[in-house]
């Protein structure tokens, strides 16, 4: 019997396997298409595209008591084994939830994969019955393996004995015999997962194949010190940092060789399933992307199979949206953990501080160079799209995104195009003129009501205001009719409060102020 293969969208997508720890039942748990929040919820989640940056919704799962995850394998605090079914071809919803039947005192699980308290390891898979209905297999024991302490899947299984030495197994298919076979003996591994271990030291040691299906390794990540968790491909360091890591197979001389994941900080915990990786961040956000599409590796990877540079790379997650496509899956935080803004001109005890700390943390905003904010520069039309589209997907925009926006003043291969075209198409800006973006034009404080308006209807928050809410500002004759709604609005939620005594509406918006009314809109507005 064969081990599930998700082939819904592409045969190169192997759903996988991922060792989770059991954590304490006030912390999150992280999977890579899975995750348990503060307050003991389920919630699990498929990709849907082979553009990296498609994921589902997250739906929740039935079930409690949960201490480790792995996609859609949960293990309770009772050593059952529970599993369901969520793929592309359902719909993306949860169904067949079951328990895996005959297991028992499991202390450790992967994707179809349990590690039972006497060091045995036993897999199953969902049966197809006739291309519409599946059946859940029942466990059968991995033969040859014993003693085993920690295991691993992605492409294949990794287990780690008792006596430090690493195995790998892959199940028959076709005409290939299962095959067993010792990769290495170390010491002082604190984790594994696919292709590759951890040691105590902070190093990573990874394993794999070159295109001629040659085994290469393990040998260490040249560039990765203090690491202190690893999931399939990737790893956290201990500054909150996270890292890809992969086999640069093009080479003559192929080596793992590791890059940064650039739009995310402060990571308290990663996980995986198969390819695909997520990772909480210090406020709960949970982050998600395909590493197999991620990197610079990746655009010559594609050339060299396909014949063409067929997708862009990518080196930045997204953040995966909530329950039914409306605001951000939050999973809650034992710990927060205060962000570190780098910026020199961003004074801590400023009044715009705190919002400024906000969108930086959580990639709304960036600023104008590695160490400055500029509070006090003005907020012009690119920098809002910009921020709406990185409220929206949770990530930085492709610059090589082929769509186009109709405006002359919006050249292809500016940072600012691919944001421009996508809140055109959206619906969320306009232009000057039917072939004017109006590029470096100010948004005067009424035109940013207007956009965070547009926003709120577009993602579905609310934009309801009391009846009887009025403007009691002076300077209320000065507000453009069009943009009176949005404008009480934007101050009967809170988000604009006047300067003193005046609304001042068509004032110029600085930075200071977006960031400010961004985090208002993110804690009082979003669903």
């Amino acid at each position: 019997m064969k081990r599930f293969l998700c082939l819904c969208l592409v045969a190169l997508l192997i759903l996988g396997v991922v060792p989770l720890a059991a954590m304490a039942n006030s912390a999150p748990i992280l999977s890579g298409t899975s995750a348990r929040d503060s307050n003991g919820r389920v919630w699990s989640w498929t990709w849907d595209g082979f553009d990296g940056v498609d994921f589902t919704s997250p739906a929740q799962v039935n079930l409690s008591n949960v201490t480790a995850l792995a996609g859609n394998t949960v293990l309770r605090n009772d050593g059952t084994v529970w599993t369901w079914r969520q793929c592309c071809c359902d719909n993306h919803a949860v169904t067949g939830l079951t328990q895996v039947p005959g297991l028992n005192s499991v202390t450790a699980i992967a994707n179809s994969t349990a590690l039972r308290n006497d060091g045995t390891v036993w897999t199953w898979s969902w049966d197809s019955l006739d291309g519409l209905n599946w059946a859940l297999s029942t466990p059968a024991r991995v033969p040859g393996l014993d003693n085993v302490t920690a295991i691993a899947f992605g492409t294949e299984l990794t287990a780690l004995r008792s006596d430090g030495t690493v195995w790998r197994w892959e199940e028959d298919w076709g005409d290939r015999p299962a095959t067993l076979e010792q990769i290495s003996t170390f010491t002082n591994v604190t984790a594994i997962t696919d292709g590759a271990l951890l040691r105590s030291d902070g190093t990573v040691w990874a394993w794999g194949t070159d295109w001629y299906s040659e085994f290469i390794g393990p040998r260490p990540v040249s560039n990765l010190s203090n690491v202190i968790a690893i999931a399939h491909g990737t790893a956290l360091r201990a500054d909150g940092t996270v890292w890809q890591f992969r086999w640069d197979k093009l080479s003559a001389y192929p080596q793992a060789e590791a890059f940064q994941i650039s739009n995310v900080s402060n990571v308290t915990a990663i996980g995986s399933e198969g390819w695909l990786i997520s990772v909480l961040g210090p406020s709960g956000y949970v982050w998600v992307g395909n590493p197999v599409l991620m990197g610079p590796a990746f655009s010559y990877y594609c050339e060299y199979c396909c014949g063409y540079e067929h997708f862009p790379a990518r080196t930045e997650l997204e953040r995966l949206s909530g329950p039914g496509g409306v605001g951000f899956l939050n999973l809650g935080t034992a710990v927060q953990q205060p962000p570190t803004s780098p910026f020199v001109d961003v004074n801590p005890n400023a009044w715009y501080a705190e919002g400024i700390d906000f969108v930086f943390e959580n990639n709304i905003m960036q600023g104008t160079s590695a160490t400055t904010f500029a509070p006090a520069n003005n907020f012009n039309r690119e920098m809002v799209v910009a921020t709406l589209f990185r409220m929206y997907h949770g990530r930085i925009a492709n610059v090589s995104d082929s769509r186009q926006s109709p405006f002359t003043d919006v050249p292809s291969g500016e940072w600012f195009a691919p944001y421009v075209s996508w809140g055109h198409r959206a619906g969320l800006v306009q232009g000057t003129s039917a072939t004017r973006f109006g590029t470096g034009n100010p948004v005067s404080r009424q035109d940013f009501a207007v956009f965070m308006h547009r926003f709120a209807n577009y993602v579905g928050d609310n934009t309801g205001i009391s009846g009887g809410f009025t403007l009691t500002f002076p300077d209320v004759g000065g507000i453009d009719t069009w943009a009176q709604e949005p404008l009480r609005w934007a101050v009967y939620n809170g988000l604009i409060t006047g300067t003193g005594q005046l609304l001042e509406p068509v004032g110029t918006a600085n930075r200071a102020q977006a960031a400010t009314i961004l985090m208002r809109y993110a804690q009082t507005v979003a669903n």
